[in-house]
């Protein structure tokens, strides 16, 4: 791929990469898999959601072997003395790459994690290191350097739990390295005032106010924000990181994750609106902005059902809520649709809306085009003859259930595959085949014993009368 590549357009041609190797390995095909999320690493090397899935296809091809290849170690020779060179000359992107093809023969190899984890540090991709660092100690648990670069990378994300483990792991492979020891008690003590808020602290009131501020409610955080210093607040770094450099959206979306992991959306939200601003609206940064929109109405629905559940003016907010979060969904998976139209997903998932809101009309169509993905094609067609049977076309509905049941099944999707039977064996009832509607009773039956009324159902229809019950 050409390096001179808008970036937009990296980022397409990489997310259609990585949903092309999801579909490979959901259907078995690891070697495919692993090439279309190789294609998607190149081209977004800073994507953590890249690196794990295709770490995890190339454990599946090797079912988890934890050794690779045949004679990986031994194949490897080259692509060793390749890194060797490039980190020499400090060219981290090749570096990079190199070790990623060496992991395709061996993806448990701890140096090639940690080569990789090395090389992504030193490009800036953070949460890359980390996670390929963490590959590398799972492989080699008592590897020092491994562990004391794990750690810092930790401690520079301000993570000071995971990075005091690390600390401690050290400290018992070498009980008597008094540095190691101090690193560890100043983990401590930078963990006790990153929750505590004692840095910067005027006073010993300021400091038991700052101390005990997550316990406060909203109102009564009165505290001015302070000016932190590099490493202390993560925020407040990645804030200086945003000022320093405003078009790199990086930065805006870690700031933006970091809010939604407090639960604090709305500030996340005016993060990202000027992620907009800055980049122009970016493609990828209005797809977080919609996504952490949805994941604020969820946490308003859920915040009411514990607040106000109970009272007819609570109840009537929680319907207001799950009606705003409906709409804005068909609004965000709509526009999804045109972004990527070959994405059935979207499809499924903007089809399911519709049916909500009780436009057959329109879900019909999304959810037959849906169908073309087989993980949901099964799902897809019982919501289809849900639709056919509100638009009363019960032959149609029929159809779309008996193509289903061949496919579900009763272990992995037993909820599904009672429904289908279920309505199938009405659907027969109603058309006087008796002997269907009492084979996929019996099979509703095989699942679930106390389903609705299947049980009375068959037997009513197992009375002898000659006449099948209608439904």
């Amino acid at each position: 791929m050409s390096s001179a590549m808008p970036g937009d357009q990296k980022r397409k041609i990489a997310a259609d990469c990585w949903m092309k190797g999801n579909q490979a390995l959901a259907k078995g095909n690891f070697d495919y898999a692993i090439e279309m999320y190789r294609k998607a690493v190149q081209l977004g090397p800073d994507n953590l959601s890249f690196r794990q899935s295709l770490r995890g296809a190339e454990y599946r091809k090797y079912d988890d072997n934890k050794s690779g290849a045949k004679l990986a170690g031994v194949r490897l020779t080259g692509t060793r003395n390749t890194i060797r060179k490039l980190r020499g000359k400090k060219e981290w992107p090749a570096m990079d790459q190199a070790a990623e093809e060496g992991l395709m023969l061996n993806p448990w190899d701890a140096q090639l994690n940690a080569d990789v984890g090395e090389a992504c540090y030193n490009l800036g991709y953070s949460e890359v290191a980390e996670f390929s660092y963490e590959r590398a100690v799972e492989s080699d648990k008592e590897n020092k350097g491994f562990l004391q670069s794990l750690m810092e990378i930790n401690e520079e994300r301000g993570n000071y739990k995971k990075a005091i483990e690390c600390a401690k792991r050290l400290t018992q492979l070498e009980p008597n390295n008094g540095k190691l020891r101090a690193q560890l008690t100043g983990l401590e003590a930078k963990q006790v005032m990153d929750r505590g808020g004692y840095e910067g602290a005027k006073s010993t009131q300021q400091v038991r106010r700052n101390a005990y501020d997550d316990y406060r409610p909203a109102t009564d955080k009165h505290v001015p924000d302070t000016v932190a210093g590099p490493g202390v607040s993560l925020e407040q770094d990645l804030r200086r990181a945003i000022r320093k450099s405003p078009t790199e959206k990086g930065n805006y979306v870690k700031l933006a994750e970091y809010f939604g992991k407090q639960k604090e959306f709305d500030k996340a939200g005016d993060v990202l609106k000027e992620a907009l601003d800055a980049t122009g609206g970016d493609v990828n940064i209005r797809e977080f902005f919609e996504d952490n929109d949805l994941a604020n109405y969820r946490y308003q629905i859920e915040l009411a059902k514990s607040v106000t559940a109970a009272d007819e003016a609570g109840q009537k907010r929680i319907a207001t809520l799950k009606r705003e979060l409906l709409l804005r969904e068909i609004e965000v998976f709509s526009s999804r649709i045109e972004r990527y139209p070959n994405d059935a997903r979207f499809k499924y998932e903007l089809g399911k809306r519709h049916m909500q809101t009780k436009e057959y009309t329109k879900a019909i169509p999304l959810l037959q085009q849906a169908t073309v993905d087989q993980r949901r094609a099964a799902s897809c067609q019982v919501l289809l003859a849900k639709c056919f049977l509100a638009e009363r076309q019960p032959k149609l509905a029929r159809a779309q259930l008996e193509r289903a049941v061949e496919k579900l099944n009763p272990h992995d999707e037993p909820e599904t595959y009672c429904e289908a039977h279920y309505i199938l064996a009405r659907l027969c009832e109603d058309a006087g085949d008796r002997d269907d509607a009492e084979h996929h009773y019996g099979e509703v039956l095989s699942v679930d014993y106390s389903y609705k009324d299947a049980r009375e159902r068959l037997e009513k229809l197992q009375g002898g009368d000659g006449k099948a019950a209608r439904a």
